[in-house]
């Protein structure tokens, strides 16, 4: 007897559900941007709901990849020196990986929350009553690659910058929305 590919007509014939999580729910797709959204998920509090999650751009390996296309040329006239420049772009390479993995940028309903670096994390929090202005710095190569910086000033000298975003002038439109209509409502959070 031969088995036939099941009819999807056939009311009998259902496909299995695929097991949910609170990242399917939310919309995003199992993966790093899944596994982020799941851990600031669990830094909200009750009533704060999610704005805007940055999505942190490819373009963060560019340099990697630089050096290993001249460590590539450089090992046929001195493979030695291509060997070890090989070595360094991929040290490159996992460094940027694994900042991708642990940035993190997100705007809520009350906060800006802000998670970077590889040894030492540093989770940063700021109120949007805190916050004085949030600007985008563009490289050349953000520009053709399609990412900028993030930089949010906070009261005092507070300067956070957050690389390699990609979708950063949403994330401008989505923090200045907040900080206007705060503005307008005489809303502090202090």
């Amino acid at each position: 007897m031969t088995d036939f590919p099941p009819n999807p007509d056939d009311p009998t014939t259902k496909p299995k559900p695929k097991p949910r999580t609170k990242a399917s729910v939310a919309g995003i797709n199992a993966g790093p941007a899944a596994e982020s959204h799941a851990i600031l998920q669990g830094m909200l509090t009750p009533d704060e709901k999610i704005i805007h999650h940055v999505t942190i751009s490819p373009g963060i390996y560019w340099k990697g990849f630089a050096v290993l296309t001249i460590a590539i040329l450089l090992m046929l006239l001195s493979p030695v020196l291509g060997l070890y420049l090989a070595v360094v772009s991929g040290i490159m390479l996992l460094i940027a990986h694994l900042t991708k993995h642990f940035l993190l940028l997100a705007a809520t309903n009350k906060r800006i929350i802000m998670r970077a670096g590889i040894l030492n994390l540093d989770v940063i929090q700021l109120r949007y009553s805190k916050i004085e202005s949030v600007e985008l710095a563009w490289t050349l190569i953000g520009q053709f690659i399609g990412y900028a910086s993030v930089v949010i000033t906070g009261t005092g000298s507070r300067i956070i910058i957050i690389p390699f975003v990609k979708d950063a002038i949403a994330f401008r439109n989505a923090t200045n929305e907040q900080l206007i209509a705060r503005e307008e409502s005489g809303k502090t959070d202090d």
